[in-house]
């Protein structure tokens, strides 16, 4: 699967209402590997990997959904099987601390 076929089935499932998606070239990286890491199914998580390489999908991850403390299990499931972290919980705690939204603030006040 290409980016703009991906781009194209997510964008008629709704999963990118707020893009214009006539032109596939605007729709950043980071925010194609983190919708479909959030709203696609496997297949095509599957063809994410296709096209970036893991340790990019994984750094978006990390940095975008794992903060959200209301997809746990959702970050549990992707740590596990398609990252391959042993100690998933352990992995997901150590970014959530690092990227919480408290923190986040506390350094843009500083």
């Amino acid at each position: 699967m290409t980016r703009q076929q991906l781009i194209r089935k997510l964008s008629a499932q709704g999963v990118f209402w707020s893009y214009k998606t006539d032109d596939y070239t605007r729709i950043p990286d980071e925010i194609l590997i983190e919708h479909v890491l959030r709203w696609a199914d496997v297949p095509d998580i599957l063809a994410l990997f296709n096209l970036f390489p893991k340790s990019k999908i994984q750094k978006i991850w990390e940095k975008s959904l794992i903060p959200d403390e209301r997809i746990y299990g959702h970050n549990y499931y992707l740590g596990k099987v398609f990252f391959d972290i042993k100690d998933t919980a352990g992995h997901i705690a150590k970014f959530q601390k690092l990227n919480n939204r408290y923190e986040r603030l506390k350094k843009l006040t500083s």
